[in-house]
């Protein structure tokens, strides 16, 4: 069973595993919802956000993309 070791309280098991030290299943969770969206830009004004050394692809576009999880047996329930 591994331990990690928590400065103000000594060892205590990682947070994967069971108040026992089992495993979670994870069969049919987590439960994932994503939405992602890609859109044309300004190429002069998308390269004021890039670090140097970075440059702009053939097209000037930008991907956004956000996942929300629940239902993670590890953290509960929650997630």
């Amino acid at each position: 069973m591994p331990y990690k070791l928590r400065p103000d309280n000594g060892p205590s098991m990682g947070p994967r595993q069971g108040p026992c030290g089992h495993k979670f299943e994870c069969k049919d969770s987590p439960k994932s919802t994503s939405i992602s969206v890609s859109f044309l830009t300004n190429r002069e004004q998308l390269e004021e956000f890039l670090p140097e050394r970075f440059e702009v692809g053939a097209e000037p576009v930008v991907s956004v993309s956000a996942s929300y999880m629940t239902e993670i047996e590890w953290l509960a329930g929650r997630g």
